[in-house]
């Protein structure tokens, strides 16, 4: 989302975009992001990236919890993998970028793009802020775009944020009617731990909750990890694949699927361990993850992000 912000503030990029696609949702220039880096990944890997780029923010995928999808799938179908898996948010931020363009003119011109980019810039930036980290982040974002749509235009790109997102069942269409709503006060995950201050004026960091080593084939030990355990400010969910509303798990079950899949994707470095066996592939991301022993548990610590 930001590549494509960023590439439209560049005169030449919109010129080119209005006269390839009239202003409309089409695949574009802008949407094909990394046309040259997926070029490249495709000559290691021919599965691993769309046929004309890295990623198109023109695709046809409708959100799922990431828990019910695959750990590796494709670039074709849809995975948790968090490259692949954030296509569905990106695929509903560029339905209602273009939704933006068109509700601003009929006939959009270079200079509509450039507009519209940066109120859209700006809607997401205080959704993102604004959204509370919980299972449901995708719907609290979209909603928290709505909000900020009523705030700083007067709900004028409303109907283009409700389309962008619902089509892409990152919004049921239900909570369109509740993004409204402050939801009820989340009970605090199990086993919670004292929260301390984390980046943010008034954020704190996410609470900690206790998980079973059993279960993720670490020993008779318990494990310590953040969870996505925010209370939620407005009453909204994702749609189910029947377009539905959607019932979100709970943090401690969405932590505990989490890092199970980075231990399946060999993203956690284990304790005793230099280097884990994707770091021997040169080819391979390093973890992202470490397991602390303190003797009596096991703590997840971040050590990095993973780009690719």
């Amino acid at each position: 989302m930001s590549a494509m912000l960023c590439a439209l503030q560049l005169p030449s990029m919109r010129q080119d975009v209005v006269a390839q696609t009239g202003g409309l949702y089409r695949s574009s220039r802008l949407s094909r992001v990394a046309e040259q880096l997926g070029w490249a990944i495709r000559q290691r890997q021919p599965c691993a990236a769309d046929p004309d780029c890295l990623r198109n923010a023109v695709n046809c995928f409708f959100y799922q919890p990431a828990a019910q999808l695959p750990v590796f799938s494709p670039a074709g179908q849809l995975s948790s993998a968090p490259h692949n898996f954030s296509r569905v948010f990106t695929g509903g931020f560029f339905e209602t970028f273009a939704g933006m363009v068109v509700t601003t003119s009929r006939r959009p011109t270079a200079d509509d793009l450039l507009t519209v980019s940066l109120d859209a810039g700006r809607l997401l930036v205080a959704a993102a802020q604004a959204a509370p980290v919980v299972p449901a982040y995708f719907a609290q974002v979209a909603a928290h775009m709505l909000e900020a749509d009523r705030q700083l235009f007067g709900g004028k790109y409303a109907a283009a944020i409700e389309n962008g997102f619902t089509v892409k069942g990152i919004l049921s269409l239900a909570s369109v009617a509740a993004a409204t709503v402050p939801a009820a006060p989340a009970t605090p995950p199990a086993a919670g731990r004292g929260a301390r201050r984390r980046a943010g004026a008034d954020a704190v960091e996410l609470p900690q909750v206790v998980l079973s080593g059993l279960d993720l084939g670490l020993g008779d030990r318990p494990v310590l990890c953040r969870a996505a355990g925010e209370s939620r400010r407005l009453a909204v969910t994702a749609a189910a694949l029947d377009g539905g509303p959607s019932t979100p798990a709970a943090a401690e079950e969405v932590a505990r699927d989490f890092l199970r899949e980075l231990l399946v994707r060999k993203q956690v470095r284990l304790p005793g361990t230099r280097r884990s066996s994707a770091e021997e592939r040169p080819w391979a991301a390093s973890p992202t993850h470490e397991l602390i022993d303190n003797g009596e548990a096991l703590t997840v610590v971040r050590r990095s992000f993973e780009a690719g």
